[in-house]
């Protein structure tokens, strides 16, 4: 036993000293991968506006293509400033080289998250040479390769390809790049510790759950993105494959008669058609008003390049004329939204509306825009000022001036601003509800003229305060101030010199009037030495000490007098009443001798208060002077 218990003690000792060590170790660890995994994870959700195809025949709209889009863009601008909601799941995860480095260097405390491999192939490259038609074997690529002993087992993990083209479109040789990993006789026995994606997303889940809820809101970013059509035939991208497949397979094999206008035989030289009155004659007599369904949009149109792209929201449309008579064109308006993130959701929205109104009306579309954009409950604010005009800022970002609606805001607390060109700026936190449409109605109060005070301090270059705001440095001016307001001034030194700060109160009465402050910065020790301030604390500590003896004294008093007469009425012994008795006197001196010992002691503590005053530089200050410093330190 005399063995055990101090062996015990050693134990728990060291159990207690070790377990803040390990407690901070661990969550140093945790700091580091979390700071790892914050930097090295990037997502936004991009936003590319394309250009508005027109299908009517009249040119007189095809300024629209590029005006419908730019008046969208502009609405979407403070989009920028807020967060999409994008969901986060082991997919989108990226174990990047700096993550991995972290959490294998801590990896005591991060070991269920971490793989070991076992062995590792090497990685083979084959280059394949053939002149065989791609696209009649494309989906049977093993047959290119050599069945023999060392290539029977290829996995096929990636390919590129290289094509060459002549310009009848028709492919003449392929080259087909294969990166292998084939099994054989390469393994590399090793001991790697790898993190792999799902790894990587368990930690995050369990470790660091909230990290789930801020990597779902990522920035937006707005891109103006389109490509021009024309009338000539554009120029086939040798890495575009499916694109020319599609052109291949639809080229026709009839009579050079039947093709496109827009395709050349490069066999057949151009030829000239000769003008035909007949042809003429019936092309006169067509209706112009009735073109045909489908019909290629002009020149001028734009078709986006919809090759969709994840992380990536596609707003693209069309517009045409639905009406034209004396009064304005009524243009018919579609709009369609691609968001491709997990999956690919797509929506259309149609506008009807004159052209002369289509500026205002355009805004309509604003709704389900941010809507898709923002994939979270969202309500709609309808704002307003007294006086109107307002410039509206939310959460920073201009949205417009007020009267103002604004849809789709993310429900939760936000900040609203309120500037305009001379009145004060309103900043107002409201809590947007969703699913409803909230009002916020504000007035905003004009700006007060006001007079001028110039402050100077001797020595220079002092921090100056007004209002308990600091305003600049002597020599310092500053105007606009309200009138009739009592205005509070401290000026003080950048640093700790030994000067007294300084402090005043100005009333300005009229917007003409100006005050000249002049502030004269003291010595503390030319107003209180510190021995003074010294001796009168150290006098009011031992008065507060004798006063708390005193109380002690007082509590052993009466406690001894109720002992005594516990033993005069036990024992009934008259000498036990006469102790009781004496205690009991002297507990009721120590009564007074309480009340005057903390009177003395309360006065002593207001001496030492009055030297720390004096030391403050009260002695030498006016009514107004001791106020300002009252209102500014309480």
């Amino acid at each position: 036993m005399k063995i055990t218990f101090p062996l015990s003690v050693l134990i728990l000792s060291a159990l207690i000293s070790c377990g803040p060590s390990l407690i901070k170790q661990t969550e140093d660890a945790k700091t580091a991968v979390q700071a790892s995994i914050v930097s090295s994870y990037t997502r936004d959700l991009k936003v590319e506006m394309h250009f508005f195809t027109n299908l009517s025949a009249s040119k007189e709209i095809s300024y629209l293509g590029k005006a419908i889009p730019e008046m969208l863009f502009a609405y979407m601008k403070p989009v920028e400033g807020e967060k999409a909601f994008l969901p986060f799941t082991g997919t989108t995860l990226t174990v990047s080289p700096e993550v991995e480095k972290s959490i294998l260097a801590n990896i005591q405390f991060f070991s269920n998250y971490v793989t070991n491999v076992a062995s590792v192939l090497t990685q083979k490259t084959f280059r394949l040479l053939t002149n065989t038609n791609f696209f009649a074997s494309a989906t049977n690529f093993p047959q290119f390769l050599v069945t023999n002993d060392v290539y029977r087992s290829i996995i096929l993990t990636n390919f590129s390809l290289k094509v060459q083209w002549m310009n009848t479109n028709v492919i003449t040789n392929l080259v087909i790049n294969i990166t292998t990993n084939y099994t054989g006789t390469n393994f590399v026995n090793t001991n790697l510790n790898r993190v792999f994606k799902s790894g990587l997303f368990s930690l995050i889940t369990n470790e660091f759950p909230a990290l789930k809820d801020s990597f779902s809101l990522v920035p937006v970013t707005l891109v103006k993105k389109f490509v021009i059509v024309t009338n000539k035939a554009p120029s086939i991208p040798t890495n575009v494959v499916k694109a020319a497949a599609a052109v291949t397979n639809q080229a026709p094999k009839s009579d050079p008669k039947d093709k496109p206008k827009d395709v050349k035989d490069p066999k057949t030289p151009p030829k000239t058609e000769k003008a035909d009155p007949k042809k003429d004659k019936d092309k006169k007599t067509q209706p112009a008003a009735e073109p045909k369904k489908d019909t290629a949009p002009a020149t001028n149109t734009v078709k986006p390049a919809m090759e969709l792209k994840k992380n990536t929201m596609y707003i693209t449309g069309s517009y045409k004329i639905q009406s034209q008579g004396k009064g304005p064109t009524v243009i018919e308006l579609k709009m369609k939204l691609i968001k491709v993130t997990g999956v690919t959701n797509e929506e259309i929205h149609t506008l009807v509306c004159r052209e002369d109104e289509l500026s205002d009306k355009i805004i309509d579309f604003l709704k389900p825009i941010r809507q898709m954009i923002m994939n979270r409950p969202t309500g709609d604010v309808i704002l307003s000022t007294s006086p109107e005009l307002a410039n509206v800022y939310l959460d920073g970002s201009y949205i417009g001036k007020s009267p103002l609606y604004y849809p789709s805001v993310p429900g939760g607390t936000h900040q609203f601003a309120f500037i305009k060109d001379g009145y004060n700026m309103k900043n107002i936190q409201a809590v947007i509800m969703t699913n409803i449409t909230n009002l916020i109605k504000t007035p905003i109060s004009k700006l007060a003229e006001g007079g001028m005070v110039f402050i100077g301090s001797v020595p220079t270059n002092c921090m100056v305060f007004i209002d308990s705001l600091y305003v600049g440095n002597t020599p310092v001016q500053v105007s606009n101030l309200a009138l009739g307001v009592e205005h509070r001034v401290k000026v003080q030194t950048i640093t700790s010199n030994g000067l007294v700060p300084f402090y005043t109160v100005f009333t300005l009465k009229h917007p003409e009037e100006e005050i000249t402050i002049t502030a004269w910065m003291k010595d503390y020790e030319e107003v209180s030495p510190k021995s003074a301030q010294k001796a009168a604390w150290f006098a009011a500590y031992a008065g507060w000490g004798v006063t708390l003896g005193i109380v002690g004294a007082s509590i052993y008093t009466h406690y001894q007098s109720e002992y005594y007469k516990d033993l005069y009425y036990a024992n009934n012994v008259t000498t036990y009443l006469d102790i009781a008795n004496e205690y009991e006197s002297v507990n009721k001196t120590t009564y007074t001798l309480i009340i005057i010992s903390g009177i003395i002691s309360a006065g002593l503590t207001g001496n030492a208060l009055y030297q720390e005053h004096v030391y403050l530089g009260f002695d030498k200050l006016s009514p107004d002077e001791v106020n300002a410093i009252i209102s500014i330190q309480y």
